[in-house]
Order: C-alpha cells, then structure tokens, then sequence
C-alpha cells in the first residue's frame, strides 16, 4: 500500500537536503512560516477565530519537506495540482490527517515499537497483542475505504486520484473478507479469555477419534472447540491446518482420564492455530505499518501548507504558481517578503524583475532601503517554489537550484571562536568544498550572499569579494549578492556591465525609501548621512 502525495512513485525520505539547511532557515525568517503551518485558523464576523491549538508536527513536517528540495518540474507541478485539489476541498485532506493521527495514537497505545518478527517468544501477551494491532489495522482500513467513499466528486490531480486508486485496489474486497475472516476465526482468543488458567479455564473441545489398547487415542481429529467466552469455532474445514494441530499432540500421553493435561494441550493448539493465522496475515500487518506512518507525514504536509495559504488569503497577500524555467532566468512580479508578512500581519512592498541570460545580480544602494528584504523575498520565494508550494507574488519564474547556500553576514556572538571575517572566509570555504564534493560544477547551484565579507575593511573586502564571485561565475554558479562595498560593485561594472546585472535600492531626492529595487549602475554612496540626519536631528 503506497501513499506517493510528494512523489510520483516513491514515498518521502530525508535525503538530498539543503547544504545547512540550519542556516537558510535562520537566514530566510522560515520557522515564522512553521508556525503559520502549524495553526488552524478560520475567519468569523468581527475578526478571526481559532479553530483548533497549535500542532507543532504540522510545522515540523513542513519544514522538512521544505528543507529537501524537488529537482525538476515535474515534481514541482504533481505537488502544485494536489495542493489545489486540497485548496479546492481542504476538508478532504482535514479528515485524512485527523484519521492517520488518530490511528497512529491508538497504535501507540497498543505499542508502536510492537514487531511481529521480534515478539513470538511463545507468549499469550505477545500474541494477543499482535492479534489487537490485527484488528487494529483492519478496522481503519475499514473506515479508511468508508472516508475514501465520501468525496464523491473526482478530484483532478493525478495524486489524489492515483492514491484513491490504489488504496481501492491494495485494500480489496477479497482480501477485505479473507482478513474478515480470519479475525472471525481467531476472535475467541480474547485477553478476558486468558486471565485463567488450568481448570478454571471454560474449554469445551469436541475430537474425533478411535481408542487403541489402554484407552490411548488413534487418529486424533479436531472438531470444534468453545471457550469460556462462549464462542463457538469450527475447524473442519481448515484441512490444512489439521496437520499442524495433530502435531501437537501426544497421542501416547492423552488418556481420557487426564484432564488437566488435555486442557493444558488444548491452551497449546488454540496458540498454535492463532499464531499460526496472525503470521499469515504478517505481509499486510507490515504495509499497513509503512502506510498508516507515510499517510500522516504526507498528509500533514499538505494540510500544513493550506494553513500558509489560509493565513496568506486573510492578509490578502498576493498568490501564484512559480513554474521552473532555464537557471539563467529569474523573473516574477509584485513579489513580496513572506516571513516579514507574516510577522508584521501586513503588506510589504512588492518587486518585479525580469533577468534572463544572466547568472549574476549585484544590489547596492541606500542603507535601509530594502535591499536585505528583497533578497530574502527571492530566497523564500525559491525555497517555496522547490517544495512544490505557492509564492506570494502575482508571478515567479525561475530555474531549480537543488543546491542552495546562505552566506549573510553575521552579529559577533558568543559562539564564534574568531573574528566576524575569519567566520565569514571559514563559512565561505565550507560553502565552497560542498559545491565541488556535489561536482555539477556549479550549474545547479545558487547562492544569495548578504553584505558578505562587510566585516573588514572596504577595500580589504572588495578585493575578497572579488575574487570570490569571480571564481563562482567561472564554475557556473548563480549568485544575488547585497553589498555595501562600492570598490567591488564599481570594478565588476566596469568589467561585466554587459553579463551582470545591476540594481539598487530606490531613493527619493528627499531621502525617502520606497522600498523598490530598481535597475541602477552601482552608486558611490549609500547615503548614511540620511540614518545620521534622522536618528541624531530627529
């Protein structure tokens, strides 16, 4: 029984993630997009209201999924039609998760870590508690095909159809009777019935047999049996069972006298035949093990990211589909920072950008004009877009970068062990390494870099900066880059005006910030005398 809600034709694993996927999370504002996720919420009359507390799997899924990134189109298009499928009709993927996490907590409740393979230690308390994860996974199956049932109206994605599908076809009506069945014949093997034991226990057995000389019996042959529970079972039909009951026997030792040992016998075939049955059944014990864990990941992913888009409309943020497109090509409109939308509950300021046959963007320009915001709009933007989500923008197009790394500068804290450069150049040669270790020489790869190397000297930094970005374009590497070093920015305009694109943070003749980033030669100041005229003339 496969799920595949985030792949085509495989289930979700944990490889291929971002290089310090830490870093891009810290960097990007993400886990304010987390705990977006991981909030029920629903608009009322007079303001929002809460539908449900916080659950923080919600989050915690969302983030690894969004931290492991698609690699082509395709899969970024087959999660986009599913998540509009649940936009569509979000009470489907509302009852699917409630259903996969109540099942897993009454599994826990039995004892998720229970492995058949590992418990048949001849016991009736681990038998019986496989016999209850049996039942277990049969009654949800029932009602899973039940709630599979009630959504009528065909979905469009290829994803939900296919899983509905499958779960139709793995859960079928002959091995739903044949598991039926099964649980029919085993269901007098209940825990009430083994509190006893020895004479107190109620066993009624019926044999069919002849006597031989002493009154020991010949050609032993089970016939019924009734419990204290009084269940009535019938094996006469289970003709390839009789040889592995007979076996149990001591035809030399059952004299008719002796019943404790016939009961004593008997307590050793009822085992013997329901361990039997629940070992039958191990194949699907295990499927429903893997699906009913997959079903909650995947479920919780989407549901995770309806509550993102949930908390986007009521901001009346702007939404779109990203499409993949070639990696020299950048291009979207009105696109907005999403983290600081979120944390500020209001409406940033939007960019367009149309960049193609470029692998180089340099943004300079005034301080606090939004140049930080705009690199962070397109990070969080990219990081989205290769998870198969929406993006708060009114379009965005771009190349898939399965290798994404986050160089912005960092505040001197306690745990750096040097200087603000050396951890910077340190960051910067680990950054380095992993790009030749994946050895796509560079074609796959993006790289946003946040006043990067700001921390020495201007000219010091520059000529860093320089060799740096120079050594990253030759291996194909694409790179936005913020930067207050104007030596840098001046240098490779003079050398690469025609292959780099230039931008700049807008700034009114009164010194106002609009907040838009433009297309602009690199400017020789970035007006600090304004932050000094507002903060010390007020």
């Amino acid at each position: 029984m496969d799920v595949y809600l985030l792949y085509e034709e495989r289930e979700w694993k944990k490889d291929g993630g971002y290089f310090d996927s830490a870093s891009i999370i810290k960097d990007l504002g993400l886990d304010i997009l987390y705990s977006a996720a991981s909030h029920n919420q629903d608009e009322q009359e007079g303001g929002r209201r809460q539908l449900a507390g916080q659950d923080p799997f919600l989050g915690d899924v969302l983030r690894k999924v969004m931290m492991t990134p698609l690699t082509n189109g395709a899969e970024i298009r087959y999660r986009q039609e599913i998540l509009q499928d649940v936009i569509r009709r979000p009470e489907l993927i509302t009852e699917l998760y409630e259903f996969a996490k109540e099942t897993v907590l009454q599994w826990e409740k039995l004892g998720r870590d229970l492995d058949a393979k590992n418990t048949k230690n001849h016991s009736d308390a681990s038998l019986m508690a496989r016999v209850a994860l049996l039942e277990l996974f049969v009654r949800r199956m029932e009602t899973l095909t039940d709630l599979a049932g009630k959504f009528e109206e065909p979905m469009q994605s290829q994803g939900i159809r296919s899983f509905f599908s499958r779960l139709e076809e793995s859960y079928s009506p002959k091995l739903r009777e044949a598991l039926q069945k099964i649980l029919a014949d085993i269901s007098f093997y209940s825990e009430a019935d083994h509190h006893v034991t020895g004479k107190d226990r109620n066993i009624h057995l019926v044999l069919t047999g002849g006597l031989m000389d002493g009154f020991k019996l010949n050609d032993l042959k089970l016939e019924e049996l009734e419990t204290n529970n009084k269940k009535r079972k019938r094996l006469r039909q289970k003709k390839d069972f009789m040889q592995l009951l007979l076996s149990t026997f001591d035809p030399t030792s059952n004299h008719l006298s002796f019943e404790e040992t016939i009961v004593s016998q008997m307590i050793h075939v009822e085992y013997r035949v329901v361990d039997h049955l629940v070992t039958c059944c191990e194949g699907f014990v295990d499927d429903c093990r893997s699906f009913f864990e997959n079903l909650r990941f995947q479920t919780a992913f989407y549901l995770g990211a309806y509550h993102l888009y949930q908390n986007m409309r009521r901001l009346k943020l702007p939404l779109c589909w990203p499409s993949a497109a070639k990696q020299d090509l950048l291009q979207f409109e009105n696109l907005k920072e999403l983290s600081m939308a979120l944390l500020h509950r209001g409406m940033p300021v939007g960019n367009d950008v149309k960049l193609e046959h470029t692998m180089c963007c340099i943004i300079t320009g005034a301080n606090q004009g939004g140049k930080s915001t705009y690199l962070r709009s397109i990070g969080v933007a990219q990081v989205l877009m290769q998870c198969g989500l929406f993006v708060c923008a009114d379009s965005y197009a771009s190349g898939i970068f399965p290798h994404l790394y986050m160089h912005f500068t960092r505040r001197e804290d306690s745990e750096m062990n040097s200087g603000r450069l050396d951890e910077e150049l340190q960051r910067m040669s680990r950054m380095i390494d992993q790009i030749k270790n994946h050895g796509t020489a560079g074609c796959d790869t993006l790289m946003l870099l946040n006043e990067s190397f700001a921390t020495t000297t201007e000219k010091e930094g520059s000529i860093i900066a320089y060799d740096v970005i120079k050594a990253l374009l030759a291996n194909n590497v694409k790179i936005l880059t913020v930067t207050h070093l104007l030596s840098f920015a001046q240098k490779m305009y003079r050398e690469q005006a025609d292959s780099v694109a230039f931008f700049s943070a807008e700034r009114k003749q009164d010194g106002r910030r609009t907040y838009r980033i433009i297309h602009s030669a690199p400017q020789l100041t970035s007006f600090g005398l304004d932050l000094y005229q507002e903060i010390v003339e007020g």
